[in-house]
């Protein structure tokens, strides 16, 4: 799935952002970001989780 995308209207009126140039400059930028942003959902998820659980063994111990 690649896409030439480009920060200009194309045939349908729509402004998209250009991929291929983000990534070519910024390789590095990306990574750190989707990894942040990756550690942010996954400690989220956990502590739902474990909010889960504990609410469970609480109710199932009473």
């Amino acid at each position: 799935l690649t896409r030439n995308w480009s920060l200009y209207p194309n045939g349908d009126g729509c402004v998209t952002i250009s991929s291929p140039e983000i990534k070519n400059k910024y390789p590095a930028a990306i990574c750190l970001a989707l990894g942040f942003f990756l550690s942010i959902v996954i400690s989220v998820m956990f502590c739902l989780v474990k909010k889960m659980v504990d609410e469970y063994q609480q109710n199932s111990g009473q």
